[in-house]
């Protein structure tokens, strides 16, 4: 045990910082902390108003009605507030909210009290979820007709149709998940906790605060001193155990990760796992709700400092991840009373130019304390409608902004498979110049596809058979990966997709053995295993490992046959070749359906009876149930497509091999099974 301190001595350490505490405020006023640039103080520079001329609202009548027309239309959700009130919630219907993100526990727990910061011990923070989760329960429970806790996107649609306001509920940091004070926890515990917390509401969270000093100044007396949060999750910038138990179990059971406050280097480390533990990254979209436009200590502006960070946050989780700007004047170009909604959408303009109008969403960080916003409340939201009509946004990427993006970013962290949404399958084949909706859906997103259209295979020039190692649509092409990792242009006219849910049906699998005689597999295995016009191989199983592999399927010496990354011709596992025949010919049996990690775990109260079975065995699947491709997850646009190089399911998580035989996690939820 640590000796304790004499009184005296306690005295004396008391009386010192207070001095510092005051030498700080006469020179160092209170500023709030900026996200990925904090030292242990922040200055707050007179910002003269002449740095640059106040922007002018410029918006014409005409534009205003038609915002109103917009903003009355689109779903507008507030990624990131703090008040928990009644009048705070009255003002966001008026605002025409339709989603409030709110934070009930701030970073370092830190409270207002009279207008002053106040910072809150871990012990405290622990217990102030559950206090402040009841105080939000209450007001909702007294006013249902206008306020709803949102566990599910649903929700927030069904708030909008009934205008009243949905409540998303989150934590500006984790330490409330975990008692780690008085009982060091165990990895186990912690997901655990998470998956507790998850029922209670908990959909969003953040995973870092940093050490903050509240300087003594005339209004606060007090100061305080911060000590910073999610200590137990970080070691000296590096993740813990509990730590990666921590995002894998966010993940797993849908909670959105907030990536405010996070410097770049732990960035890095929850994009790319623990040194030499890439395959326990995160994999679902994240968010940087509330980030910074304006350094007010440098006289700088950060989009273009930021890029890097902005552009991998916006690739994370296969492309769905947000980013939203801070609402405090003091954070953008030309001091806080020079500051109007122009000022904000000018930023959120720039931003796009980086990240582009799918990632930006309406950050906020509403809050009581001295500071003032723009707009002034969530009640003024439509004044940002209006800018954007006024600056060129479109139509679509205003509805987007208000709303969309974060939606997308929620359902994709929450329940990215749609209820392991599925059904009879439909294959068609694209060239890659098709303009049909259900080619231009496959293309989406360099080629992964949306919700329900999936690029499946392709044909090369280089050797016959079906290729699947990743398959991507850039530069106008349909192309597949090479095992060297060059991008190789499949064969025009050859890239096979399949839809549920959009046209009629007509897709039948089968299992083919060496010497098959059914038409599908004859068929399948012609010209060396590149098939016919309406039949094609899939994937296999190796008897060398676990997981479906589809890299590269040729037919010789009358054998089916795949491709290792070494570049080798092995034997498929006999009888296990999986083979897809469409059209009128088909029988249409086959059926697709959406998996996630959790929903295809036998252990797991939740799981999915399809999904279990496509994951037994390592991922071999079961009989004529199989997974057949994934997103990549890397955060780098450039990397995004279909994987079907090899899927396996290890330790209740899906995974995807790369080229250099690494293993990865597949974006949560994107699992695509085939099953008859």
């Amino acid at each position: 045990m640590f000796a304790q301190p004499s009184k005296k001595y306690t005295s004396c350490l008391i009386v010192l910082a207070a001095i510092a505490m005051a030498l700080i405020g006469m020179f160092v006023p209170s500023m709030y902390v900026l996200a990925q640039h904090h030292p242990v103080v922040r200055t707050k520079p007179d910002q003269a108003g002449d740095k640059e001329p106040r922007r002018r609202s410029l918006v014409t009548p005409a534009q205003k009605a038609h915002a109103a027309t917009l903003h009355e239309s689109a779903m507008v959700v507030l990624a990131h507030d703090h008040v928990i009130s009644t009048l705070e919630f009255d003002n966001a219907l008026a605002g025409g909210l339709s989603g409030l993100g709110l934070d009930i526990v701030a970073g370092d727990g830190q409270e207002f009290v009279n207008g002053c910061r106040v910072p809150r011990s871990p012990i405290e923070i622990f217990n102030m979820y559950e206090r402040n989760l009841a105080q939000l329960n209450a007001l909702v429970a007294a006013a249902p007709h206008r306020y709803r806790i949102a566990k599910t996107v649903q929700d927030v649609r069904d708030a909008k149709n009934a205008n009243t306001l949905a409540i998303i509920v989150g934590t500006e940091a984790a330490d409330h998940v975990v008692r780690a004070i008085t009982h060091p926890p165990t990895p186990d515990d912690v997901r655990a906790r998470v998956r507790a917390l998850h029922l209670t509401g908990w959909r969003k969270s953040h995973l870092y605060y940093p050490e903050v000093w509240e300087p003594v100044t005339v209004e606060c007396p007090s100061g305080g001193h911060g000590l910073g949060s999610s200590q137990l999750y970080w070691n000296n910038d590096t993740l813990t155990e509990q730590g990666t138990a921590l995002i894998e179990e966010m993940n797993r059971v849908g909670v959105l990760i907030d990536v405010t406050h996070l410097p770049e280097r732990m960035l890095i480390q929850l994009l790319n796992g623990r040194p030499n533990e890439s395959h326990l990254r995160n994999n679902a979209p994240i968010m940087d709700s509330h980030d910074f436009a304006f350094n007010p200590n440098t006289s700088t502006t950060l989009v273009d400092k930021m890029a890097s960070y902005y552009r991998s946050v916006a690739a994370s989780g296969g492309g769905y991840g947000v980013i939203g700007y801070n609402f405090i004047p003091d954070f953008f170009a030309g001091g806080p009373n020079n500051v109007t909604a122009a000022t904000v959408v000018a930023a959120m303009k720039e931003l796009k130019e980086v990240v582009g109008a799918d990632h930006i969403v309406l950050g906020g960080d509403y809050f009581l304390g001295q500071f003032e916003f723009v707009p002034a409340s969530v009640a003024d939201m439509r004044s940002l409608t209006e800018e954007f009509v006024a600056q060129g946004f479109t139509d679509e990427e205003i509805h987007k902004v208000l709303g969309g993006n974060m939606l997308s970013a929620y359902e994709r962290a929450w329940d990215p498979t749609r209820g392991y949404s599925g059904g009879r399958a439909r294959f068609y084949t694209c060239t890659n110049a098709s303009t049909s909706a259900e080619c231009l859906a496959a293309k989406s997103r360099n080629g992964q596809g949306d919700f329900n259209h999936r690029p499946v295979t392709c044909l090369n020039t280089g050797a016959a058979g079906a290729v699947n190692l990743q398959l991507t649509y850039q530069n106008n092409v349909w192309n597949s990966w090479s095992i060297a990792g060059s991008l190789v242009p499949c064969i025009d006219g050859s890239l096979l997709a399949v839809t549920w849910g959009d046209g009629q049906p007509n897709g039948q699998l089968g299992l083919c053995t060496n010497t098959s005689s059914a038409p599908l597999c004859t068929l399948a295995a012609a010209s060396g295993g590149s098939g016919s016009v309406d039949s094609r191989a899939i994937n296999c199983l190796s008897p060398l490992g676990n997981g479906a592999i589809g890299l590269h399927i040729p037919y010789s010496d009358g054998k089916w046959k795949y491709y290792n990354l070494a570049a080798d011709l092995n034997d498929c596992t006999p009888g296990s070749l999986l083979a897809i025949r469409w059209g009128a010919s088909a029988d249409a049996t086959a059926r697709v359906q959406l998996c996630d990690d959790r929903g295809s775990d036998a252990s797991d109260p939740q799981a999915n009876p399809i999904c279990v079975q496509a994951a037994a065995n390592g991922g071999n699947g079961t009989a004529v149930i199989r997974a057949l491709s994934c997103y990549n997850s890397t955060a780098d646009k450039s990397a995004h497509g279909a994987v079907g190089l090899q899927l396996t399911y290890i330790g209740g998580r899906w995974y995807y091999y790369n080229i250099a035989r690494g293993l990865h996690p597949c974006v949560h939820g994107s699992v695509l099974v085939a099953h008859d």
